[in-house]
């Protein structure tokens, strides 16, 4: 059945996150969203930080939206020429988090209802805040290209490593973005033809 996008969804309250909740790091900040969206089926996209300085080192407020959140430039409410899976829906589901000088992170604000269908959970490993290149995994990534293994063999074998592709935490596109990447680092220092080479051999 379709959800009426101009409809929140609403359900009891979590014990996963609430108001007044207290973290010590943006990463924790970070993490504990996270955490609660895979919960729930949706992507986390980063807001904008406020400061306590004009140098902007020190944090006063940081905002995590679900990934849903506002419309893109071509796309205006009841405007939408077609439907696609990442499309936004303006979607209000947001956590804000206020800073203090010592470096308490605490939940000044938060709304929970979404107005879209989550993803279930056999499909939520593949929701786009929840895939990274870990350094780990970016150090055997690279030693295994080093040795010549093609990147779709990596995948395999990492997958079967960790017990199924939904424990990996990133799909084979990911991880051939990453390789694609790290080459690009190590060309910067290189003469402009092997980066036109890259290129060629990407589209090929």
């Amino acid at each position: 059945m379709e959800h009426d996008k101009n409809q929140s969804l609403e359900f009891d309250e979590p014990k996963d996150i609430f108001l007044g909740q207290v973290v010590h790091s943006q990463d924790e900040a970070y993490n504990l969203y996270q955490a609660h969206a895979f919960k729930m089926g949706y992507s986390v996209r980063k807001g904008k930080e406020l400061y306590y300085d004009s140098e902007k080192k020190f944090i006063r407020s940081k905002y995590y939206f679900c990934s849903k959140e506002g419309f893109k430039n071509n796309e205006v409410e009841g405007e939408v020429a077609y439907e696609r899976a990442n499309s936004r829906t303006g979607c209000k589901a947001m956590v804000r988090f206020n800073v203090s000088k010592e470096g308490v992170w605490k939940i000044t604000q938060l709304v929970l209802n979404h107005n879209h269908e989550f993803v279930p959970p056999e499909q939520r490993h593949l929701l786009r805040s929840m895939r990274n290149v870990s350094t780990v995994k970016g150090s055997v990534i690279k030693s295994m290209v080093n040795a010549g293994i093609k990147v779709t063999k990596i995948w395999s074998y990492l997958g079967e490593e960790v017990g199924g592709f939904d424990k990996l935490g990133l799909t084979v596109k990911d991880m051939q973005n990453y390789v694609y990447t790290e080459k690009l680092k190590l060309i910067e220092a290189e003469d402009a033809q092997s980066l036109v080479n890259l290129l060629r051999s990407r589209q090929a």
